[in-house]
């Protein structure tokens, strides 16, 4: 019989467990910059005139009275073939919610401006060809690295400051700036709401995100352009080494597995041709037919002798094309090896 998991437990233990949980009200949100071009369109927005980096780092975090750790989930695909009567599932795409946060409006509406100026910088590509304040202005978007910044985080901690988790967000913006109620009656903080959306998140960063403008991704071994690109040709099976192949024999043999077959003169017919060509044994077999009913003066009905000449005409032409499309691949190839320097 299994171990039962009920079981008794003193307070003393109880104690020690309950006491060590974690709370709510400690935590930090933080911008540390965002993109200088975008900086400096806040600043000239919203006419600030203390530093709006020094703001966001420090004083906009102060100012979020709620804040939610993000989470994530996993997208399943199904498999039922596998196991009869069983079906399975696996994981093929992680999908991250968006996060909203609320912050105090200041009574200079800082706060307001600098999220109202960034969802502006998203949508005001236009604003260099016409003026928003024209009747036929219209809105363009910016191009996605200009507006995302990977430089938002929120940090839980605890009173103690002994333990605390991090989490960064990776290529965010605001996504949506929630409307903001006011009322007669008794007063109230004011407080803005502001959804982000971002791509994926990372727990406990260590170090900083790296800007890569290339791809990880290794492409095949190519030869470099110098002088004896023109008679060596890159061997797959030998990695990154070289191997002297004359160019001309190169390209013949790419032409080898599809050079056609010539047709011949006289070719052995087949079991249906000589079928068709077999001559009658006696003359009762034979039957004249009258001119209207001769065999090219009716649509879709021909002789033997004249179906062998299509055909033959008909592989000739094939044959005619075959090496037409041969002869301009083989001067594709050859152009791209003068102006790359390589056979492909």
């Amino acid at each position: 019989m299994a171990n039962r998991i009920v079981k008794k437990f003193a307070m003393k233990d109880m104690r020690e467990l309950v006491g060590d949980l974690s709370q709510t009200n400690h935590y930090m949100v933080s911008f540390s910059t965002l993109n200088s071009t975008l900086m400096s369109y806040i600043q000239n927005r919203i006419g600030f005139q203390e530093d709006v980096r020094n703001f966001l780092s420090r004083k906009t975090g102060l100012l979020c009275s709620e804040a939610s750790l993000p989470t994530s989930s996993l997208a399943t695909g199904e498999v039922r073939d596998d196991f009869m009567g069983i079906p399975q599932e696996f994981a093929h795409t992680r999908l991250y919610t968006d996060i909203d946060f609320t912050f105090y409006v200041d009574t200079n509406y800082v706060n307001l401006k600098i999220f109202e100026s960034w969802m502006d910088y998203i949508s005001g590509g236009s604003e260099a060809e016409i003026s928003e304040l024209n009747e036929d202005y219209y809105r363009r978007m910016r191009y996605p690295d200009n507006y995302k910044v990977q430089t938002m985080f929120i940090s839980k901690f605890e009173r103690d400051f002994n333990s605390q988790i991090d989490y960064q967000f990776i290529n965010a913006f605001p996504k949506l700036v929630t409307a903001i109620p006011v009322s007669y009656g008794a007063a109230d903080l004011l407080k803005v709401s502001v959804q982000f959306t971002y791509d994926r998140y990372i727990v406990n960063p260590r170090g900083s995100i790296k800007k890569s403008n290339t791809s990880g991704f290794n492409d095949i071994t190519r030869v470099a352009n110098d002088s004896t690109v023109s008679d060596k040709i890159v061997s797959p099976s030998s990695g990154s080494g070289v191997i002297s192949i004359p160019v001309e024999e190169f390209y013949d043999s790419l032409y080898d597995p599809f050079e056609p077959v010539a047709p011949t003169a006289n070719p052995t017919p087949t079991a249906t041709e000589a079928a068709l060509q077999r001559q009658p044994t006696s003359n009762a077999q034979v039957t004249e037919r009258p001119p209207y009913e001769q065999p090219f003066d009716r649509p879709g009905v021909q002789s033997a002798e004249a179906a062998a000449t299509k055909q033959e005409a008909a592989k000739l032409r094939n044959y005619q094309e075959t090496q037409r499309e041969a002869a301009e691949l083989k001067a594709d190839i050859e152009a791209r090896q003068k102006m790359f320097g390589t056979p492909f």
